[in-house]
This record gives structure tokens, C-alpha cells and sequence, in this order.
């Protein structure tokens, strides 16, 4: 089981953000199960496309993980929950 930091990146390009609306970073990590013996330190998430109405929520991030990487299943009831939002 691993943690792995979850950094926005990109957030500039949103043209809500650019119209002045206040960017919230809620969730910083995550706990994964890795089955690779190569993994990555940090998951990307692209903000470009973020809006008010469409945040993006810890089931996205899982399915930006690469393969033979999962959340952890205490994120079962979570997945609901935000990562970043406006």
C-alpha cells in the first residue's frame, strides 16, 4: 500500500478560474494498492476543463491511475467526494 500526492496542475487554463472564481484543493493524497514494481511519485490531475458544476472527484483520479495501480478500498464510499473544485 502506498501514498501518493495528488497535484492539480494546469488550474490557470480553466476560464472559470480566469473569471475570478476561488480554486479549492481538498485532497493532497491518497492511499493506493500498487502491484508494479515501476510507479509514479505524484498523479497529475488536468484542471482545464474545470467549471463550478463539474468538479473533480476521487473516482476520476481513479481512473487516471496506470495499470496495476487501485485506491484503497476505504475510498469505497468516497468516491463521491471532491479533489479539487470552484
Amino acid at each position: 500500500m502506498l501514498n501518493i500526492k495528488v497535484l492539480p496542475v494546469q488550474e490557470d487554463k480553466s476560464l472559470h478560474w480566469q473569471a475570478g472564481c476561488n480554486f479549492q484543493y481538498l485532497v493532497k493524497d491518497i492511499w493506493v494498492w500498487c502491484f508494479l514494481d515501476v510507479y509514479p511519485a505524484i498523479v497529475e490531475v488536468d484542471c482545464s476543463e474545470l467549471s463550478p458544476n463539474m468538479a473533480i472527484k476521487i473516482g476520476d483520479v481513479e481512473k487516471m491511475l496506470p495499470y496495476g495501480m487501485y485506491l484503497h478500498k476505504k475510498y469505497n464510499s468516497q468516491k463521491f467526494h471532491s479533489v479539487v473544485r470552484l
